[in-house]
């Protein structure tokens, strides 16, 4: 990409967390935190986008002092957790939620089911410990049917371990193709996967449409930074797309310009480039 500068100056940006904002260690450089302290004073709404749930988000948020709404969920919940204000809120349905839930037990595919500021899973499990890290934040072991039938579910998540257990949720998420949609995502130094599963018609993407419009800044002026599938929805609705240095080839063909990787402050080298040095 020539050093030109950009048309407008960048009004809001997005951030994804893991493999973006943190990584292997799971804290925010003081680089990057320095970079995204600097944008904000300098005007830009800061917004983090994450298939994390608010809970395994607000460490970062309250870290960075981050007002507003973000995006939680993978897209199905778009909330400011300071002030308590949700903007929107979209979960599976009862019924759907069981199917699945039926589903995973027959084929012995590992799932969680998030609530509110909870999440559930029926067994412990090594599974359940790596994402307990990630998440800094234990789930609630349950029945999870009497679960469903309490508490409206906001999303599901698969964690698979190996491709033999990511073919069976594949399987999984096609055979409910037309009730739901997903995103897989990745984390540094993790050798699971994750796949957030949500209601029809959600992804990072579509949450980012909905914030854009709340706030009525021309999409040319929003910024993205991601590394991995689920990111890909978020790039496609800003009108300026970073991709991470560690991020899938996928992404980087589709970014506006590639930075450095999440170990080599890959979102500080972003912000000083388009945000502080005006695009130059």
């Amino acid at each position: 990409m020539a050093n030109t500068p950009l048309a407008a100056p960048i009004r809001l940006l997005l951030l994804d967390v893991d493999g973006t904002l943190i990584g292997e260690d799971l804290n925010i450089s003081p680089r990057v935190q320095q970079a995204v302290e600097a944008a904000h004073q300098q005007g830009v709404q800061i917004a983090l986008c994450t298939g994390r749930p608010e809970i395994g988000t607000r460490r970062y948020i309250d870290a960075l002092h981050l007002p507003g709404f973000h995006i939680f969920d993978s897209g199905a919940t778009i909330a400011d957790p300071i002030a308590g204000i949700t903007l929107y809120q979209k979960g599976i349905t009862q019924a759907v939620a069981n199917e699945m839930l039926n589903y995973a037990r027959q084929h012995n595919v590992y799932i969680e089911v998030y609530s509110g500021s909870n999440y559930f899973v029926a067994y412990e499990s090594e599974h359940t410990l790596i994402h307990t890290r990630l998440q800094q934040q234990p789930p609630t072991v349950t029945d999870l049917a009497d679960m469903i039938a309490r508490l409206p579910v906001v999303k599901m998540e698969a964690v698979v371990i190996g491709e033999e257990e990511a073919a069976r949720a594949q399987a999984m998420l096609d055979h409910f193709s037309n009730d739901l949609d997903y995103g897989w995502a990745t984390a540094p130094g993790v050798t699971a996967r994750f796949c957030n599963i949500l209601a029809k018609g959600l992804s990072k993407g579509d949450a980012v449409k909905r914030l854009i419009e709340h706030t009525g800044i021309p999409v040319a002026q929003v910024m993205a930074i991601g590394d991995g599938p689920n990111d890909e929805p978020l790039l496609q609705a800003v009108g300026v797309r970073v991709a991470m240095g560690n991020a899938t080839p996928t992404l980087k063909q589709m970014a506006t310009w590639i930075t450095t990787s999440v170990d080599e402050d890959g979102v500080a080298v972003a912000i000083d480039r388009f945000i502080l040095s005006d695009g130059h």
